[in-house]
């Protein structure tokens, strides 16, 4: 049997990458690198290359794997993608 961690990075609040909440976030997500366990990050978009760079300056990045969303999580969700199919449905 194998375990495999799944996480995300997603801009929920879509602050600057620049924040110290990033920064914060990365420190994070370096102690589920360092258990060198596989791990997969379904990541947002906007922070889909800053993540990307930081895992390849990691010394072990090959048991990780991200995937990009589509759009932001926000769009990707249940309730947004239901409104808007809703919506298209609505006759005023």
């Amino acid at each position: 049997m194998t375990l495999t961690i799944v996480t995300s990075y997603v801009n929920y609040y879509r602050t600057s990458i620049a924040t110290a909440n990033h920064t914060y976030r990365l420190r994070f997500l370096q102690k589920l690198i360092k258990l060198n366990i596989p791990l997969v990050i379904f990541v947002s978009p906007d922070c889909s290359s800053v993540l990307e760079q930081y895992i390849q300056q990691q010394p072990s990045y090959n048991h990780i794997r991200m995937i990009q969303l589509a759009h932001s999580f926000f769009e990707s969700s249940y309730m947004f993608l239901t409104a808007v199919h809703s919506e298209s449905k609505l006759e005023l």
